[in-house]
């Protein structure tokens, strides 16, 4: 008999004509959409979005105009179609979803990041974003969009300085390299989006988590998992390496934490995990899709972990409640499967109480709810916050669906 499967877990620079290269960059993420297609060819919408480093717009001649140059850049994305060069194009620059600061602070301190005064050694972060549309002539198993890079003729994506967790030579091996492949020998396909900030902070000692917030409109199966910082290099191919870490973290365990207190989950991409050293830390995450056992495509979020000491908050707990209509699979600890087979009439339901360690108030959001489900909020920005689920799957197709609740606690 088929099943459809609920996955549901709580979430929480310009020198004489060389390129400049300075340490400005976060973090980084390439995907891909399906536009349309005529005849033997399809049109893809590819986006890159770049994460800024604040710190790094000083009064340096030489950095600060790196980080100003994400702002109306063109960066450039190079097309492979199985490792033959196809075509190298630029985005556009997206004004609307640009030149944001993605910082994730209190309003109190919204005031005090690097964004608002460099010198601030609080972290600031900012979004810049790019897109342009690719024509992908014929099919392949191995399409393969790809960021070398170049973000103007003048200007090169270094990771930015305060990275602690990785050796960044002044060379092009600490270049960002991002990536993104597509098989469409099977169908049309748009790679995963996510929902979740790429801008987490997390405090010394404290136990955290974080998900991506991966959202897949075809519901293709998704399976995550920790993948190396690449860097672009200048011959091709392969076009880029691998940067190297430093001892004892890894590109799968890149995070300081005590023996035991680092997980992740390959079917949801769920992290958790209790920093015990001030460190700023990249994490670099794929998604692949699979369509019928077949793989469709990845896409790749590079992003730095930050941990600090002067924070002492604790995140909200999420216990769930009155399961009704579905099988319960204990997947981890940290993490629930809901069953039911294909047809069922009864309505699937379960509660979400979160609770806070530290007596806070709880927002919660949600998003990738799928079409025809509900949450219901109550008491939505108190201390004691009640979300009620409930779908009726009976015209749903076998498949995995996830969704995502956030809950954002005052302090």
């Amino acid at each position: 008999m088929k099943k459809i499967y609920i996955l549901a877990w709580i979430l929480l620079l310009v020198s004489c004509g060389q390129p400049t290269f300075a340490n400005h960059l976060l973090g980084g993420e390439i995907t891909y959409k399906f536009i349309s297609s005529s005849g033997n060819s399809q049109v893809y919408e590819v986006t890159l979005s770049l994460y800024g480093d604040c710190s790094s717009n000083s009064m340096d001649p030489e950095i600060g105009s790196a980080f100003s140059a994400l702002r109306n850049a063109n960066p450039e994305i190079t097309l492979l179609k199985s490792n033959t060069l196809v075509t190298a194009q630029r985005l556009q620059y997206d004004t609307f979803q640009s030149n944001i600061e993605i910082t994730p602070v209190c309003p109190d301190e919204a005031g005090n990041t690097a964004c608002i005064i460099p010198s601030n050694p609080l972290p600031g972060i900012k979004k810049f974003m790019y897109r342009g549309r690719f024509t992908l002539n014929g099919v392949d198993t191995n399409w393969t969009f790809m960021f070398l890079g170049k973000i103007t003729d003048n200007t090169i994506a270094g990771r930015s300085a305060i990275i602690q967790n990785i050796s960044q030579p002044a060379s092009n091996a600490a270049i960002m390299y991002l990536e993104a492949t597509l098989n469409n020998t099977i169908g049309v396909n748009s790679s995963p989006t996510f929902t979740s900030p790429p801008t987490p902070f997390f405090c010394l000692n404290k136990p955290a988590t974080y998900n991506l917030g991966a959202a897949d409109v075809e519901h293709d199966e998704m399976v995550f998992s920790l993948t190396p910082g690449k860097a672009a290099v200048n011959t091709p191919p392969p076009y880029s390496d691998y940067v190297f870490y430093i001892l004892p973290l890894n590109f799968d365990k890149p995070l300081p934490t005590a023996p035991g207190n680092f997980s992740y989950n390959s079917a949801n991409g769920h992290m958790n995990f209790i920093p015990n050293e001030v460190k700023n830390c990249i994490v670099v995450t794929r998604v692949e899709e699979y369509r019928n056992g077949v793989k469709i495509g990845s896409t790749m979020r590079e992003m730095t972990f930050i941990i600090l000491d002067n924070c002492n908050n604790d995140a909200p707990s999420s216990p769930v409640s009155d399961i009704a209509n579905a099988d319960v699979i204990e997947d981890s600890p940290d993490d629930l499967i809901l069953s039911v087979c294909e047809g069922q009439v009864d309505n699937i339901a379960f509660y979400i109480r979160p609770a806070d360690a530290n007596g806070d108030n709880i927002t919660i959001t949600y998003s990738n709810l799928q079409p025809g489900a509900s949450l219901m909020i109550d008491n939505n920005g108190t201390e004691q916050p009640v979300a009620h689920f409930e779908w009726n799957v009976m015209d749903a197709p076998p498949g995995n669906y996830i969704f995502y609740i956030t809950y954002t606690d005052d302090g």
